[in-house]
């Protein structure tokens, strides 16, 4: 059956930002500079739903299109934040082939306009100064919610988490893309997680 109240505006709504990770129990994130989609399949694997996913090289879209059914949103940074859905918890993407700034710009974004129960920056070989640098800049600004960073590295991974739900964020014994996001799935499964803005 149609419902007759909905307009085309509430249904675009509808379909483009659907219920919370509160409401469904499920948590959800987004996939910024998600290339081949390696950060959508850990998170896929341990149970996190994977609703939005961006890159700016077009020449991935297509890759990842075909293995998630989903494509990512490549346009301007700008409409980034308005065209996603809501989410959770963001996994950002560093690597050294591109400008740090626009990334950490676009991150900030997300951050300021979200209610996210953490950020994951991730990426294959050493951060190198890479949190120092973030956490001078989020520090240092003062439209942002108070928040917790942590850095790890192990072999050819290194993380940075932004957290608002740990006092001490619990990192697994075996640091892999995949347990790093199970912790915050494990806070949202608890109640602990979303509605909490960072």
């Amino acid at each position: 059956m149609v419902d007759q109240g909905m307009t085309f505006e509430s249904t675009v709504d509808a379909l483009l930002r659907p219920e919370s990770a509160s409401a469904s129990g499920i948590l959800r994130c987004a996939d910024l500079y998600c290339g081949d989609g390696e950060a959508t399949r850990a998170a896929s694997a341990v149970g996190v739903d994977v609703v939005y996913a961006y890159d700016p090289d077009e020449s991935v879209c297509d890759a990842y299109l075909d293995r998630y059914g989903q494509e990512p949103f490549s346009g301007h940074i700008k409409d980034s934040v308005e065209v996603a859905p809501e989410f959770d918890l963001l996994l950002v993407r560093i690597d050294g082939k591109r400008e740090m700034y626009p990334v950490i710009w676009h991150t900030m974004r997300f951050v300021r306009a979200r209610t996210l129960v953490g950020v994951i920056f991730w990426q294959h070989g050493s951060l190198s100064g890479f949190d120092m640098e973030l956490a001078s800049i989020f520090t240092g600004d003062p439209e942002l919610p108070s928040f917790t960073m942590y850095g790890q590295q192990h072999d050819d991974l290194s993380f940075v988490v932004i957290s608002n739900v740990h006092d001490l964020f619990p990192w697994p014994d075996v640091l892999s893309l995949e347990n790093v996001i199970a912790a915050f799935a494990s806070s949202a499964t608890k109640g602990d997680a979303p509605g909490v803005h960072i």
